[in-house]
């Protein structure tokens, strides 16, 4: 454990090819990294990934507490592709090669180095419920792991690589395969309950609500799978992949797509209530995208290729404001947390962090973490303190600006 590399910036004002393609996407699931084109969210405890961050959605872990005493460390975790962290029951789990390090929430002090005996890791996806680890590892394989020991309690088999994370509720693991399938698993002996087969990859995070599983394929549809049996209550198809994980709520799913465009679709039928572009190039490869969306109960937010952070009326789609930084800014999934939108840069690299007064988009402050962070995941929230990780390890910072951070 060690003080962060950088300290605070000041606020200042501001107005508000296939095959490469999937090379790009999967580069990191089966190298070192996770490519799900878009946020491979924290899934932990069973919570819903849209309702995560206190429910606010997409922002992964629970809502600030703004506990004094929350100091700043800096866990030592090389990665050439970093990735995100899962939190539970205090304890952050981070996927190294073929390793998982188990590190205190509060303090960034290693509790474990968990070696998975022959069960080959690689893929840097992880989810978490209670003491028990989902890990993907290779040749399509799912791992249930304790996360005391590392222990293997079951392995799942799908029939090609995975390249996204899995999603743990209702006692399931929910996780899609380039084999064209979207699989639901039991999560206590690892029996399939069942498959739920599309035209392309499942290279999207499935986001689980009110009995329904949503999912985008790289057939240009986005599903709703019933969560208990598999079938399919609908498909909206637009002019892209879906790559993304989903945001859902209060009826409406919010969803990006390749063709640079966060579509909000009824949760119930898939009628499309509106889209709206978010920038980028006019013909962008399918990990051009925007980030995956953040539902709060009155703003949606989501980075788009334009370099910017917007927050949207979820109702209408318009805007309520925007947020950008100086030079190029490629904003991550944010999180959303006690009126504060958390949000990391990713052409940046030094990998800068950005607090954004949620209501307003006015800066609050910013801190250099001193590497580059990665392109799959969001912030983790939780107990007064932020996480993330880029290069060099897993940060935390205490999500309120002042002398703390150094």
């Amino acid at each position: 454990m060690h003080p962060p590399a950088a300290g605070p910036e000041p606020a200042q004002p501001r107005s508000l090819g296939r095959r490469r393609a999937l090379r790009l996407a999967l580069g990191a699931a089966l190298v070192a990294g996770a490519g799900t084109g878009l946020a491979l969210l924290p899934r932990g405890d069973e919570q819903d990934p849209s309702t995560a961050a206190g429910g606010t959605g997409g922002g992964g872990g629970a809502a600030s507490t703004a506990r004094s005493g929350a100091r700043p460390w800096h866990f030592d975790a090389p990665m050439i592709i970093p990735q995100g962290a899962v939190l539970s029951q205090g304890v952050l789990y981070l996927m190294n090669g073929s390793t998982i390090q188990a590190v205190d929430a509060r303090t960034g002090t290693q509790r474990a180095t968990l070696t998975v005996q022959n069960s080959p890791l690689g893929g840097g996806l992880l989810a978490a419920a209670g003491s028990t680890l989902f890990a993907v590892g290779s040749q399509g394989k799912l791992y249930a792991l304790n996360g005391a020991d590392g222990r293997t309690a079951w392995t799942f088999a799908t029939g090609n690589d995975i390249g996204c994370a899995p999603t743990v509720a209702g006692g399931l693991v929910y996780v899609g395969s380039l084999d064209k399938n979207l699989y639901a698993v039991d999560a206590a002996t690892g029996a399939k309950k069942w498959a739920f087969p599309t035209d392309d990859f499942v290279l999207s995070t499935a986001t689980v609500s009110g009995g329904t599983a949503y999912v985008g394929g790289d057939d240009k549809h986005f599903y709703a799978v019933d969560a208990a049996t598999g079938a399919k209550k609908w498909a909206f198809r637009a002019g892209g992949t879906f790559r993304a994980t989903a945001a859902v709520a209060h009826g409406t799913v919010y969803v990006p797509n390749n063709d640079q465009r966060l579509y909000a679709l009824d949760a119930a039928t898939g009628a499309q209530r509106w889209a709206v572009p978010l920038g980028g190039s006019a013909t962008p490869d399918d990990n051009d995208r925007p980030s995956c969306p953040v539902a709060t109960a009155d703003t949606v937010y989501a980075g788009g290729r334009d370099g910017l952070l917007h927050a949207l009326d979820p109702t209408t789609g318009r805007s309520k404001w925007t947020y950008g930084a100086s030079g190029e800014f490629r904003p991550t999934t944010p999180a959303v947390a006690n009126g504060t939108v958390y949000v990391g840069n990713r052409a940046d690299l030094q990998g800068t962090l950005h607090a954004v007064d949620a209501a307003t988009g006015a800066k609050r402050w910013s801190v250099k973490t001193g590497a580059a962070l990665g392109d799959t995941y969001a912030p983790l929230v939780a107990d007064g303190l932020v996480y993330l990780t880029n290069r060099s390890g897993l940060h935390a910072f205490p999500t309120a600006p002042g002398p703390g951070r150094t």
